[in-house]
């Protein structure tokens, strides 16, 4: 517990080199699996006494997610970063031509434990951003178009297929309501993007099935 918070303190230290911020959180992750439940509560405790009432960042968030205790902080700090993650999201737009943008904003996500933590609430929002993200939009033209029936983000496709694999036992019912989304309804409706939905269905479908085993 000590050494965890000793390289909590470093790792939010804004006077430390970067790269001895980045190895501090490196070394927290190393540990956590390693570190019992009891003293992960003493290490939320101490976060959520350094976080206050301040809004949560994404230094703090991915710090909390390598100790292993997002989940354990305020429901309402955790909403409000996350709703800021959603409000990123639709400034970039689903659109495949914003892929630059699609891959910083996934891999940020990845780093502070994907879907997992999510409240339900925005998650599903989130979830339904990703799943138009990846069943883009009906293709078939223009020069380099012809030959591809969907046009897609090809950066978040493969991110995308990671983080809701990772999480299929939470985003499988956000996944199949999407399809009721009137964004998701239309989009539907070509069956070559339809396709693309059903296969982040089968992705859910066989890592559930995985957990199961």
């Amino acid at each position: 517990q000590e050494i965890t918070l000793f390289l909590v303190s470093t790792a939010l230290n804004d006077k430390q080199p970067d790269i001895v911020r980045r190895n501090a959180v490196t070394s927290i992750q190393t540990l956590e699996s390693h570190t019992q439940n009891s003293v992960k509560l003493e290490i939320a405790k101490h976060l959520q006494d350094r976080l206050a009432r301040k809004p949560m960042d994404h230094v703090f968030a991915k710090l909390a997610q390598a100790c292993g205790v997002l989940a354990y902080l305020k429901t309402a700090q955790r909403t409000q970063f996350f709703e800021h993650v959603l409000e990123e999201m639709a400034k970039a737009s689903p659109g495949w031509t914003a892929y630059e943008k699609h891959g910083i904003i996934l891999r940020d996500l990845r780093e502070v434990g994907g879907l997992a933590h999510i409240p339900p609430a925005v998650r599903k929002k989130i979830v339904e951003w990703m799943v138009l993200t990846y069943i883009g939009e009906p293709g078939g033209y223009g020069t380099w178009g012809r030959s591809r029936k969907v046009f897609y983000s090809d950066t978040a496709a493969p991110l995308i297929r990671e983080l809701v694999k990772n999480s299929a036992s939470v985003v499988k019912s956000d996944i199949e309501e999407s399809a009721k989304s009137s964004k998701v309804k239309a989009a539907l409706r070509d069956e070559h993007v339809s396709r693309r939905h059903e296969q982040l269905l089968d992705i859910v479908e066989m890592a559930s099935l995985d957990l199961e085993a």
